[in-house]
């Protein structure tokens, strides 16, 4: 009987260690999650001039990355509960605004508090419409030709003041060496960056040069120009 108990209780102990293992390190590729209820550290306090790193383990940071400002890191930090509205080059980071169709194009960098809940990692983040619509573009990133690399993101979507058909929805296009993929969000029922709502995203492309230029681009209706798909968490490995 002893030996029998002895066996079982090891048993469970071995399947609860499995369970754990298969689930905290193996974390969804994709898909929406509340990052407010994954964390319990709860809003970053706005301390020190710059963007934070952020950190979301086990999937950020990715010690992979090409890039090393993919979570804005360490451009100036927007005014607590603010925003920094930006036209062409951000600070102390190699990603600039750029302009997809309009002269008046640009991005919100957005604070640690601006949305109320707390991004994944706790970092800042970026809104690709500002005033206007926007995008954001990151050249030299070293690449090889013919070799196939993936981009993901963190991405959400901020809901719009205007009363206007559609205008729940924001669109985005990310673009690399002559390719790109379209993405979307649908704010409906909260499904927002103001509840923490956020979802991984992922894209492959193939490099056909040394050095390779990565932009995000908001593709939002005419008249949904205030705001924006949210993004951050950006690699390319």
């Amino acid at each position: 009987m002893t030996n029998r108990l002895l066996s079982l209780s090891a048993f469970i102990a071995f399947v609860a260690i499995a369970a754990c293992s298969s689930s905290a390190f193996h974390p969804p590729v994709s898909g929406p999650s509340n990052q407010a209820a994954m964390r319990s550290g709860g809003l970053q306090p706005d301390t020190g001039p710059t963007c934070p790193p952020g950190y979301n383990p086990p999937m950020w940071p990715d010690p992979a990355n090409l890039i090393t400002d993919g979570a804005f890191n360490p451009a100036p930090l927007p005014p607590s509960y603010g925003w920094k509205e930006y036209s062409g080059a951000i600070p102390n980071i190699k990603w600039r605004q750029f302009v997809p169709e309009v002269v008046e194009g640009s991005v919100d960098l957005m604070g640690l508090k601006y949305w109320g809940a707390p991004s994944p990692g706790n970092e800042c983040t970026l809104d690709l419409d500002g005033t206007q619509h926007g995008g954001i573009l990151e050249s030299m990133i070293p690449t090889v030709p013919n070799q196939v690399y993936s981009v993901y993101f963190q991405l959400s979507g901020s809901v719009s003041s205007r009363d206007c058909s559609g205008c729940h929805i924001n669109y985005l296009r990310v673009s690399a060496a002559g390719q790109h993929k379209d993405f979307s969000w649908n704010t409906n029922n909260n499904h927002d960056v103001y509840h923490g709502i956020w979802a991984l995203q992922g894209w492959n492309f193939t490099a056909n040069s040394n050095l390779t230029t990565l932009k995000f681009k908001s593709r939002d209706l005419k008249n949904d120009h205030a705001s924006g798909a949210i993004i951050t968490e950006i690699v390319v490995k």
